[in-house]
C-alpha cells in the first residue's frame, strides 16, 4: 500500500485485499455457520476467563450487577484493542513486507491475548506460533514461551485451581486473579523484560 504513491492504484489494492480477506474467512468459516447469529457477538461479551477483562469484571460485578459490567468490561477491552492497532499500525512509516508486517501483525495479536481478551483459551496461543517462523527472536521466544506455558491451564493450574476455589463464596472471588496471574503471569514479565532490556542497552552505550 505504501509503494503505491496514487489513491486510484490505493484503492484497488485495498478492495483486492479485502475481498481475498473476506474469501478466506467464508471458506475457514463455512463448516461452522450457523445462520445469521453466527454475526452475533453478544453472548461472546458474557463470557469471561483467564484474563484481566475477566478480573475487572469480578470486581465490578457484585456492584453493577451481570449485564452492566460484562457491557462496560466488553466495550472497553474492545475500545483498548481499538487504540492499540491505530497506534502499531501507524507507528511505521515505511514498512518491510517481510519483516514489518509480521512483526506488527504479532504484536496486535499479542496484545489481544495477554491484555484484552475476554474469554482466554491455551489454544489461542497457536495465533501466535504461527507467526513464529516469520519473526525475529526475541518475538519467536515469546512465541513459544506463550504457547508452551500457558497449557498449564489445562494440565496445572486449572486442575488445581478451579475445583478447589470454585462454587465457595470466600474463595470465588480469588479463582480469576489467581488463575490470570498463573497462567499469564510468566509471558507478561518476559514482555516487560524485552521491553526494558532495549533501554537498559541504550543506556549503557551512552555511559560507555
Amino acid at each position: 500500500y505504501r509503494s503505491l504513491e496514487k489513491w486510484l492504484p490505493r484503492l484497488k489494492f485495498l478492495l483486492k485485499t479485502s475481498l481475498a480477506s473476506l474469501l478466506m474467512i467464508a471458506v475457514a468459516y463455512f463448516p461452522f455457520w450457523n445462520g445469521f447469529a453466527s454475526f452475533s457477538i453478544g453472548r461472546r461479551m458474557k463470557m469471561f476467563t483467564t484474563s484481566i477483562p475477566a478480573v475487572i469484571y469480578q470486581l465490578l460485578r457484585p456492584r453493577l450487577g451481570f449485564s452492566e459490567s460484562a457491557r462496560l468490561v466488553s466495550l472497553g477491552a474492545l475500545g483498548l484493542l481499538a487504540v492499540f492497532i491505530v497506534y502499531k499500525t501507524f507507528r511505521v512509516k515505511v514498512q518491510l513486507p517481510s519483516f514489518d508486517f509480521p512483526q506488527t501483525a504479532f504484536s496486535i495479536l499479542a496484545f489481544y491475548l495477554m491484555v484484552t481478551c475476554l474469554w482466554f483459551q491455551q489454544w489461542y496461543s497457536l495465533w501466535l506460533i504461527g507467526l513464529a517462523p516469520l519473526l525475529p527472536g526475541r518475538s519467536r521466544r515469546l512465541a513459544l514461551l506463550f504457547g508452551f506455558w500457558v497449557l498449564s491451564k489445562q494440565f496445572v493450574f486449572g486442575p488445581l485451581i478451579v475445583p478447589v476455589m470454585s462454587h465457595q463464596p470466600k474463595t470465588e472471588i480469588w479463582l480469576e486473579p489467581l488463575l490470570t496471574l498463573s497462567i499469564l503471569g510468566v509471558p507478561w514479565l518476559y514482555t516487560l523484560f524485552n521491553l526494558q532490556l532495549p533501554r537498559r542497552m541504550k543506556a549503557i552505550r551512552h555511559a560507555a
